[in-house]
């Protein structure tokens, strides 16, 4: 899970899939048994970790990464919430590219 990176990933729901994907490995092959100390299931501040440690450590995601990093007190067994964050600011990025690639146009047309 560590070399997972977002910036790898086509987006905010492939990244969290294969996350995702990585915590199902984990609880099926963890036994009972394990230091986990989730009955062999992996703790959901262990996957909210790996969640924040793949994020973008460009200027687009700075902010974010700070605001979820001053929150994750509040936030540690909700890797979901962080998902939708995500998700969310994704979103808010690609709209700012939109707008910015429309004001290139109209630049363009004058």
């Amino acid at each position: 899970m560590p070399a997972v990176r977002l910036g790898d990933c086509e987006n905010v729901p492939n990244y969290a899939s294969k996350i995702q994907g990585y915590v199902n490995n984990f609880n099926l092959c963890a036994d009972s048994d394990s230091s986990t100390g989730g009955g062999g299931m992996m703790p959901k501040s262990e996957q909210t970790y790996y969640l924040m440690k793949g994020v973008l450590k460009d200027d687009d995601w700075r902010f974010f990464t700070q605001l979820m990093y001053d929150k994750i007190n509040t936030l540690p067994n909700k890797p979901e919430k962080i998902v939708i964050k995500m998700k969310a600011h994704e979103v808010w990025q690609q709209h700012e590219v939109d707008l910015e690639s429309i004001k290139l146009l109209e630049l363009a047309k004058t």
